[in-house]
């Protein structure tokens, strides 16, 4: 939850503009115990594998996030898919999915897809769009931007990483309750 969820949930902020208000949330550990890296013994696991999430963002905003750490045949895979009234978006990314290139270098995929206007949403059709070499971005020279006060203003902030845990806290309560929580 800490993890990828504060990713997760930043995101979702990003993206939709809105706040999350209450979240209802389901938290599990599925493996126990793991062999130390030098093979000396066993460790107790103390962190979830998973979780559950749903929320209400400002708006009434219906939002279902589901996360884990766990799941085998991905490395780091993301998808966001946004529905709407007037059709949908799904943004894909898996960075575990190497592919190499005829350079030999890899290629790690991500995807935009959209169904937007008719006929495409009634016959459930999407397209495909190339993302922009200009849209990519690493992550450690964000940092770096943010540091230098040079950044391109839509990095996280201190700001994002507060309003985060706030809901990271409250899924963590919630799930502990069974229970919705406003935040």
């Amino acid at each position: 939850m800490s993890d990828l969820g504060s990713h997760t949930i930043d995101m979702t902020r990003f993206i939709t503009g809105r706040e999350f208000t209450s979240v209802a949330g389901q938290l599990g550990t599925c493996v126990k115990e793991l062999q130390y890296a030098d093979r000396s013994g066993w460790g107790k696991v103390e962190v979830d594998d998973y979780a559950n999430i749903l929320a209400e963002m400002d708006g009434g905003t219906s939002v279902s996030l589901q996360i884990t750490a766990n799941a085998r045949g991905r490395f780091n895979y993301q998808r966001m898919d946004i529905l709407g009234s007037k059709g949908a978006i799904v943004y894909s990314q898996n960075t575990g999915e190497r592919k190499r290139t005829e350079s030999g270098d890899f290629d790690d995929t991500d995807k935009i897809e959209v169904s937007i206007g008719e006929p495409y949403m009634s016959n459930f059709v999407y397209t495909e769009l190339p993302i922009p070499l200009r849209y990519f971005s690493d992550q450690m020279q964000s940092f770096a931007d943010i540091v230098n006060n040079c950044g391109d203003g839509l990095a996280a902030t201190i700001e994002d990483g507060f309003a985060a845990q706030k809901v990271i806290d409250k899924v963590i309560e919630a799930n502990a309750g069974r229970t919705w929580l406003d935040i």
